[in-house]
């Protein structure tokens, strides 16, 4: 059994957050100010939990998501090839948590990490880019998706 597999559902579910943040953050071209919103985006973005079936969960990976985030001296920001690698098998790595959850929750869970996804790419243009979601950042919310499809 891999690691992945072992974690509870919420630590599960924050990894996935954050290998969303990577997976985006490993597609773009951002300068150190765009780095640091990004990391603004992902906290707003990680304690945005509606009321449904999986709030509770998702509260509780929201709350590790910032404390795994704040002390994540392991992942260098710099590094785009280990970033992108790192991301998707993050967010695979919520797979087995999103097969036992009922549909429901299981639908508010993976729009949650999209919306992680999501609001760390609208934070911050590429550098020399005028669009805020560039079309590299696109192509990687799509890959997030279809991971989180499988």
């Amino acid at each position: 059994m891999s690691l992945v597999q072992e974690r509870e559902p919420a630590e599960a579910v924050a990894a996935a957050g954050l290998g969303a943040m990577y997976y985006v953050i490993g597609h773009n071209s951002s300068d150190l100010w765009g780095t640091t919103r990004e990391s603004f985006a992902l906290r707003a973005a990680a304690a945005d939990v509606p009321a449904g079936p999986a709030a509770d969960l998702l509260s509780e990976a929201g709350q590790e998501v910032v404390v795994r985030h704040t002390g994540e001296a392991a992942v260098d920001l710099r590094d785009k090839d280990g970033l992108r690698a790192l991301g998707l098998e993050q967010v695979a790595g919520v797979l087995p948590v999103l097969g036992q959850l009922p549909d429901a929750a299981a639908e508010q869970v993976r729009a949650w990490i999209l919306g992680i996804a999501a609001q760390v790419a609208e934070a911050a243009y590429d550098v020399g880019q005028t669009e805020e979601i560039s079309d590299t950042e696109r192509r990687a919310l799509d890959a997030i998706r279809g991971v989180l499809s499988a």
